[in-house]
C-alpha cells in the first residue's frame, strides 16, 4: 500500500477498525468522492481527536453528528491551493517537500501518460475504480 511505503504509522480499512492498538488522535480522510470516510473517521478516531478533511467530495459528505458531538471530535476542513499572507504559498512549500523527499515521493505516481494523452490521464484521475494515486502528464522526449 503507498501510505504504508511512505512511512505512515497506521492504514485503516474501514470495514475492520478492530485490530486498532489504539485509537489515533488525528485521522486524514483523503479520498473525498463519494466515500464514506468522514464518517469512517469520525468513528476511528479517539476522543477529542481531530479528523481532517483533504479529500474533495462530489456531494455533501454524510455522517452522524451525534457520533461527532459525543466524541468531542473536531472536523477541520484543508483549504487547496492556500496563500497565507507573509507564508510561502502551498505550491512553493511542495516544491520544497520534493526537493527534500522525491525519492521517497515516486512511489506516488502511478499513472504516467503522455501529453497526447491528457484527456485519458483525466479519466484516469477521477476513476476511484482505477488505482489511481497521483496522475502525471510527461512531455514526449524525442
Amino acid at each position: 500500500m503507498v501510505a504504508e511505503a511512505l512511512g505512515v504509522d497506521q492504514v485503516l480499512d474501514p470495514s475492520d477498525l478492530r485490530p486498532l492498538s489504539g485509537k489515533p488522535d488525528v485521522v486524514l480522510e483523503t479520498v473525498g468522492g463519494e466515500a464514506t470516510t468522514i464518517a469512517d473517521g469520525v468513528l476511528a478516531v479517539a476522543r477529542g481527536g481531530t479528523v481532517v478533511m483533504i479529500g474533495l467530495f462530489e456531494k455533501t459528505p454524510v455522517f452522524d453528528p451525534m457520533a461527532m458531538l459525543m466524541k468531542e471530535v473536531r472536523l477541520v476542513g484543508s483549504m487547496v491551493y492556500n496563500r497565507p499572507p507573509d507564508s510561502p504559498a502551498d505550491f512553493a512549500v511542495a516544491l520544497d517537500v520534493l526537493v527534500a523527499h522525491g525519492a521517497a515521493l515516486r512511489g506516488l505516481v502511478s499513472h504516467t501518460f503522455p501529453l497526447l494523452r491528457v484527456q485519458e490521464a483525466f479519466e484516469t484521475a477521477a476513476d476511484k475504480k482505477s488505482g489511481a494515486v497521483k496522475v502525471m502528464l510527461a512531455p514526449q522526449v524525442s
